[in-house]
């Protein structure tokens, strides 16, 4: 154990403090948390609109409901490359020290998303019509927005500390100012990019976006779609929390990335009640891998509740249970503590793997459907969280892996446990004889 642990904080930790200080991953994370209130507004309505019971669907139909409730996602997660290119730009903008000058970064951003994606025609009543195609504007945008929220707001942040601008006299109001600034850079950016886009069009692809998804974005998401990645990315997390490090701000700007797309996509399906066609999404992290919070430990925080014999795992055990359930372990991973005991080192790794895996299985036999796209909000209680992003067959599911995650962490507990026992019977002696 010794030698893992040195071997981990020699070559691991230089890696993940690298990966946690990156200002550009920091920024994707940053601008998905900004538009975690589309995400859940979209996927709430839509699930909502599509909620696979008979009865409740005839008096929704019936009613009109339907199609009022079913119109919110097309403005939400089908356009989720729309707003996540404006906030990304802005949070670059946040992570540079440009908290003021970060809205226009993401507006000109949002410039070129447009600009990049070719208009489309069609005749109309015997006129032709241009109008811009809604392909890349949800699900097979997301890789396009965030390169060109970066890129963009890179190139503009040059322009700003190069103090390359248009200046206006002190006479004229600072919001005006601002705006003037950013006209010049915003040309040039725009000019750039013209030129990327015609360049483009000269290609086999035809367009920018056409190009990023056929490249970058299906390998990617294929690379996402193999159970080994996500259970490396689970093994990081739970390494990097035993280190003291906040294995989630390493992990979760991945997460996003490969498995964002992946979520929309079940999403639509789930919406037009078509077969859902991804087993791994970003909520699969939340719903069967964490159940608990980082290392799966809602388990850990029922045995001690139920199991311990100290006073001090009983105590921190009804300190721990309500927050664990709801997914926030900090009262573990802190009080137990789970950092940097070798002991927990082994369940804390092996446990959401196990459940990952698990969930994995079953899905893919047909026992259990895919996650269905609604995004689970953070304090969403387990067994509610199945139910909402699986169906009742997820709700079944968590409590079986919560009843894993039990079985796993019992033994290793065990030995804490006697050994708290040992300690506070020799300190009650000591009281006793002084």
């Amino acid at each position: 154990m010794k030698k893992l642990t040195l071997f981990l904080e020699k070559y691991l930790l230089p890696i993940a403090g690298k990966l946690s200080s990156n200002k550009y991953l920091g920024s994707v994370q940053q601008g998905f948390s900004y538009l975690l209130p589309v995400i859940m507004i979209g996927a709430l309505f839509t699930l909502f609109s599509s909620l696979n019971i008979e009865v409740y669907q005839n008096f929704i139909t019936s009613i009109g409901l339907k199609g009022i409730l079913s119109f919110a996602s097309t403005v939400t997660t089908d356009m989720l490359a729309i707003y996540a290119v404006f906030l990304i730009g802005i949070s670059l903008g946040e992570k540079e020290g440009y908290s003021k000058e970060s809205i226009i970064a993401g507006a000109l951003s949002l410039v070129v998303f447009l600009m990049m994606i070719p208009l489309g025609s069609a005749e109309v009543n015997g006129g032709m019509v241009t109008y811009l195609p809604t392909k890349f504007l949800g699900a097979a945008g997301l890789f396009s927005s965030i390169i060109i929220g970066l890129a963009v707001s890179q190139i503009y942040f040059i322009f700003i500390k190069k103090n390359i601008m248009i200046k206006m006299p002190e006479s004229v109001p600072p919001t005006i100012a601002k705006s003037f600034s950013g006209i010049l850079p915003g040309m040039v950016i725009v000019l750039i990019f013209s030129v990327i886009r015609f360049g483009f069009a000269q290609t086999s692809y035809g367009d920018f976006n056409t190009c990023i998804y056929s490249l970058i974005q299906t390998p990617l998401v294929s690379l996402g779609a193999n159970p080994f990645t996500y259970c490396l990315l689970i093994v990081m997390c739970s390494l990097m929390w035993f280190f003291g490090i906040h294995g989630g701000m390493i992990v979760m700007p991945i997460l996003s990335m490969l498995y964002m797309p992946g979520l929309l996509e079940n999403l639509a399906a789930f919406q037009a009640n078509q077969a859902l066609p991804n087993i791994i999404t970003y909520t699969t992290w939340f719903t069967v891998a964490s159940l608990g919070g980082a290392g799966g430990t809602l388990g850990l925080c029922i045995i001690m509740l139920f199991k311990s014999k100290s006073a001090k795992y009983k105590t921190l055990g009804k300190l721990s249970i309500a927050p664990g359930i709801c997914g926030i372990n900090e009262p573990i991973t802190f009080g137990f503590p789970m950092v940097l005991n070798t002991v927990m080192l082994i369940p804390m790794i092996v446990t959401p793997v196990v459940t990952f895996l698990i969930s994995y299985v079953v899905m893919s036999m047909g026992l259990v459907p895919f996650t269905n796209g609604v995004t689970v909000a953070l304090g969403t209680p387990a067994i509610l969280s199945g139910f909402i992003a699986i169906g009742w067959q997820g709700a079944i599911l968590q409590v079986l892996l919560i009843l894993i995650q039990i079985g796993i962490y019992l033994p290793f507990f065990s030995v804490l446990d006697r050994q708290a026992v040992r300690e506070e019977a020799k300190l009650e002696a000591s009281k006793a004889n002084a």
